[in-house]
């Protein structure tokens, strides 16, 4: 195996996190004695909150409305082919997190999600099969989830995430489309192979799908991007994107608008990619 020194550093600083800034696991059976949490959601949100409580001795009970092929949340259901479009380096969700690469796939995700889910002891403190349909407090300001059969808890987290069942817009006069029409959550068994591909919208998913077409050696690919949002800061990390990341690409950003506007934010795949030749990033009107 090849030695990469920059994976190697990556590597001990993420070692040094987990050493000294992972709370301990609770012991087997532990009886904690700190407040009672109701977790709602056992996606990576409600994992690394749920592991957090009883590393420093809360007593949780997570709550998924799925059943245990669903731990993970949205990660657990997106294409085989989805990974992050950020550093995973900004993608710490816990500092016992190990991450093997700078852009880990669906399946390295859900698993240190997994792992974080069985190192802090959480299969018999969360509920599968359990949606929850009701949260209320009894007269001593104590909380129930649906009813008293789960117990009362003193505090609730709720993380059922923001993304859910896919949604397909409707575009005018699609029906007289006679090409095939994918939402980019739905692309595990399908190929692009020998088509013309459109992607429209700028996102993460879009961007997935960008990579999903471009590997299948189509020869162009047009996508539009969405609006984003600016700050007053932007400034700063726009100034060296456009010098370290877009490099040859920067006719990509706008000189009269923001970068995070109206230009792709992806990982560097996809910008090698656009200097071959195999992408097209066409910017919204």
């Amino acid at each position: 195996m090849d030695f990469h020194p920059f994976l190697w550093i990556y590597q001990l600083i993420q070692w040094v996190l987990d050493k000294f800034l992972s709370p301990n696991p609770p012991p087997p059976n532990a009886v904690l004695s700190r407040p009672r949490i109701a977790i709602i959601g056992a996606g990576l949100t409600g994992v690394s909150s749920a592991a957090h409580c009883v590393g420093h001795g809360f007593d949780v009970c997570i709550f998924e409305a799925c059943d245990k092929n669903n731990l993970g949340g949205i990660w657990s259901r997106v294409n085989n082919t989805s990974g992050l479009q950020i550093h995973s380096i900004m993608y710490r969700f816990h500092p016992s997190v190990k991450w093997g690469s700078g852009y880990p796939d669906r399946q390295q995700i859900v698993s240190q999600i997994t792992q974080l889910w069985k190192r802090y002891g959480l299969e018999e403190r969360t509920k599968f099969n359990t949606p929850v349909t009701s949260v209320t407090q009894d007269r001593q300001g104590r909380w129930i989830i649906n009813d008293p059969s789960h117990g009362r808890f003193d505090g609730v987290l709720t993380a059922v995430g923001s993304c859910g069942d896919p949604k397909m817009p409707h575009i005018q006069d699609q029906e007289k489309f006679k090409g095939e029409i994918y939402h980019s959550s739905k692309l595990d068994g399908k190929t692009a192979a020998g088509k013309r591909v459109l992607v429209i919208g700028g996102g993460a998913s879009a961007v997935e799908a960008l990579e999903f077409v471009i590997h299948t050696e189509v020869d162009v690919l047009l996508a539009f991007n969405v609006f984003g949002q600016e700050t007053i800061l932007s400034w700063i990390p726009e100034s060296l994107l456009r010098t370290f990341f877009y490099r040859d690409l920067k006719d990509l950003a706008p000189t009269s608008t923001g970068l995070f506007t109206s230009t792709p934010m992806v990982n560097s795949d996809v910008f090698q990619q656009i200097r071959k030749g195999k992408a097209e990033w066409q910017v919204a009107v």
